[in-house]
This record gives C-alpha cells, structure tokens and sequence, in this order.
C-alpha cells in the first residue's frame, strides 16, 4: 500500500479490491502500442480510486462494463443530507464510440490505471533537468507524458503521442486533466503546455511514426501457369483506416471482376490481383 501525501489518498493494488483481480491483465496502451508499431509501451498499474475521484480521461474497469474511459462525472444527491453522497459516471468504451451513464456511492472503489513508478521516475526527472536548465522537456518525455494523460484515439494529446504533431486542441485537452485531482499530473500537464508554446514547427517528428513492419508476401495461386504475390495477412485486430479502404477497394474490385468473369480473361483476372498486391502498405 502507497500513500500519496500530495494527493491525500491512499494508493493500494486493484487486487485488493473485490471482483478485479481477474483484470489485472488488462493493457489499457495496447492500441498505442499497435499505432506506433511499437516504440511506445507506457508502463502502468491497476490501482484502486474511489467514484468520486475519478475524473475525465481515467482508464477504469467497471464491473459490469469492463475496461472503460471516463468521459465526465458529476456530483449527485437527493437532498440536503445526501449532498455529495453519490457520483455520476460518464463512459466510454475505449476503442469505440459506445458510451453509458451510470449512478455510484462517491465512495465505492474502481480498479484504475495509475503510471508506473519507472514512468514516473523517467518523467519527474526529465522535468527536473528542464527546469534546471531553464527550457522546456525534450520530445521524448513529452511523448510519454501525452501517452499516460490521453484517453481517446481521437484526442490530440494521442495523436500527439502517435506522430509528434500539435494543434490548439491539446492545450484544451490538457484544461481537462488539470480536473483529476492529482498533484503530480498537474505537474506534467504544465511541462506539456511548455514543450507545445515553445516549438515552433508543429508538425509530425520524423521516425516517431513508423512503418508497420511487412512479412514476406505470401503466393496465392490464381492459375495453373502463374501467380501473384499478395499482402501477408492481418496480424492484429486493429487496422489503420487507409488499411481499411484499400480492403474494401481490393474487395469490390475482385467482387465487379467475379461478376464479369465470363467477359474476362484469365491474364485479366491476373492483373486485377497484381494491381492490388502493389498497392501494398
């Protein structure tokens, strides 16, 4: 058990809390990680935070939802005496755009990501460092910072975590996490908001976006006397939407092609698969 002193609450394991020890497992990066094929993995822990600390942005598993993000809360009650009694919970679901609303006693305990203490480390001191030499964080810290504070693929905090890039919508997004009632956080959320005002070039870092990695192309045969070389096979459940689209260019193509197929020839059919298979990512 870990006790805060700058955030007055006390940090204890989410195994402790009743019905989460089966989630331990649970990435709540594992998209980030797929989106950057794997240069960034923050490192994190379940730990368990009462309802009415939760604030936007928390990756949190709720027993009859699982893994979610908090989208908004609000304090409820019913009258003069239960003021502050009960919280109301907004959520989101953490790759789509499915979200609920729910009612919980200001006290009942979620299991809840938290950052590691390597991560932790690694941030404070490179926050430490700038501020010694009088300057803002370097890219990297930054990276990792936006990575621990986004909660949605669509943010510019995640972008930013993704590809480098930056827009006026960060420093919005950053207001927001000032919410959560975490003294540390605060503290990257203004090394953040330095690194943003003083780069002048707001536009992707090279090499932080990188190309997936291919596999050998596999060979499909089409005929008896040639083949043609196709993509290798989707390896993840996640898929990029330029991925998607030419999935279902190539789909129609071949579907438009079988339609026809009595009008075409064989070397045409051919050439269909060839134009798809350079078409390659």
């Amino acid at each position: 058990m870990e006790h805060n002193e700058n955030a007055k609450e006390v940090i204890q394991p989410a195994a402790t809390v009743h019905g989460y020890q089966a989630h331990e497992a649970i990435n709540p990066f594992a998209r980030l990680a797929h989106d950057t094929n794997g240069q960034l993995r923050p490192r994190f822990r379940l730990v368990s935070r009462a309802a009415g600390k939760l604030a936007c942005g928390d990756f949190v598993i709720e027993p009859a939802l699982g893994p979610v993000h908090v989208v908004a809360t609000e304090p409820m009650s019913t009258g003069p005496k239960a003021a502050g009694a009960d919280v109301q919970v907004r959520w989101r679901d953490i790759d789509g755009p499915c979200t609920a609303i729910g009612r919980y006693p200001a006290s009942l305990m979620f299991a809840t990501s938290h950052p590691a203490a390597a991560d932790i480390c690694l941030i404070e001191r490179g926050i430490a460092q700038a501020r010694h030499k009088g300057g803002s964080i370097k890219a990297p810290i930054a990276r990792l910072i936006a990575a621990h504070l986004q909660w949605d693929p669509q943010t510019a905090l995640y972008r930013f975590a993704v590809d480098g890039s930056l827009n006026d919508r960060l420093l919005d997004e950053l207001d927001q996490v000032k919410h959560r009632q975490l003294p540390q956080l605060r503290a990257w959320v203004d090394a953040l908001a330095c690194y943003h005002l003083g780069r002048d070039d707001h536009g992707p870092l090279p090499g932080w976006k990188p190309e997936l990695a291919r596999a050998r192309p596999l060979a499909l045969k089409v005929s008896s006397r040639r083949s043609a070389e196709l993509p290798p096979p989707l390896r993840s459940d996640l898929v990029s939407s330029e991925v998607a689209l030419q999935l279902v260019d190539a789909a129609f193509a071949l579907g438009a092609a079988a339609r026809y197929k009595d009008h075409f020839s064989s070397a045409y059919l051919t050439r269909i698969l060839e134009r798809w298979s350079s078409r390659r990512l």
